[in-house]
């Protein structure tokens, strides 16, 4: 086999002929090398850098805690987080949240909020950790009456005014993600 590829080889026009193609090709690719390189430096004067909105232009002006939002809290730990009436906080969530869950699962009891256990509930409190006008974010801390069975619960809640009342949009334990994300 080899023997008669050298024997190819030999013959001028062959040669030729590869070398003509080899040629057009090493032409054609300098000619895209060079078209695909940029001609001019881009010009960035006068463009600004980038800066993050702040917290008033992305939640608004400082507020003291609503009390529309503070009782909306309290309603939804009872009503969402011990399961006092399921269907009753999903009227108390975004549309996103309640889209997570079909309506039976809201009505079952089934729904992305956790839940504390009733039968040990011992109280919650809360923690502002953000109160604006657009936002307000609550550190809640459920205690349990018996901590060797149930822990305490540390949950964030984040609500917005919609429509003229507050809203939950997210209601997860501390150090994990909230479903969904705002």
């Amino acid at each position: 086999m080899s023997a008669k590829v050298i024997a190819l080889w030999d013959q001028r026009p062959v040669r030729l002929a590869f070398s003509a193609v080899a040629a057009v090709v090493l032409v054609a690719g300098l000619v895209s090398f060079v078209l695909s390189r940029q001609t001019s430096t881009p010009d960035y004067t006068g463009g600004a850098p980038y800066t993050a909105p702040s917290a008033t232009q992305q939640f608004g002006e400082k507020v003291k805690l609503p009390v529309e939002a503070r009782t909306l809290a309290r309603s939804f730990i009872r009503d969402g987080v011990l399961r006092h009436d399921p269907w009753a906080a999903r009227a108390m969530v975004s549309a996103k949240l309640q889209s997570v869950v079909t309506k039976k699962q809201w009505k079952a009891g089934t729904i992305p909020v956790p839940q504390f256990p009733d039968s040990v509930f011992a109280g919650a409190a809360y923690k502002v950790l953000r109160s604006r006008s657009h936002d307000v974010l609550l550190d809640v801390q459920i205690g349990s009456t018996n901590p060797s069975v149930t822990k305490s619960l540390d949950l964030l809640i984040e609500m917005k005014p919609v429509g003229g009342h507050w809203i939950v949009i997210s209601a997860a334990p501390r150090n994990s993600i909230a479903v969904p994300s705002a």
